[in-house]
């Protein structure tokens, strides 16, 4: 893991709820659940790794359920950290960082 990352999520250990619940609307782009510190906290270091390391492939998404069956129902947003495609069927999101993208 790069010293960025790691540093990024230990820090998330000291941020009080109202900038884990920012950190969670810049990161995830949704409103945060209503679940506890710690639920937000491992989901916001999940989301960090993502985003620096990539997320599932293709074919591990599929095995899960989680690929898209219709391509062209996903949008592409480019937040600056890699490109996340959106589901506008059901809201779902990979997140693609050009490793397993041509």
């Amino acid at each position: 893991m790069s010293s960025t990352t790691v540093k990024q999520i230990a820090a998330l250990q000291d941020l009080p709820m109202p900038a884990l619940q920012e950190r969670w609307r810049g990161l995830l782009g949704t409103e945060p659940p209503r679940y506890n510190r710690s639920f937000l906290v491992r989901r916001l270091a999940h989301r960090l790794q993502e985003l620096a390391y990539g997320g599932l492939s293709q074919s591990a998404r599929a095995r899960l359920g989680l690929a898209p069956k219709n391509e062209s129902r996903w949008n592409v947003i480019d937040r600056g950290l890699g490109q996340i495609e959106r589901s506008e069927a059901d809201g779902s999101e990979a997140i693609h960082t050009g490793a397993d993208h041509p």
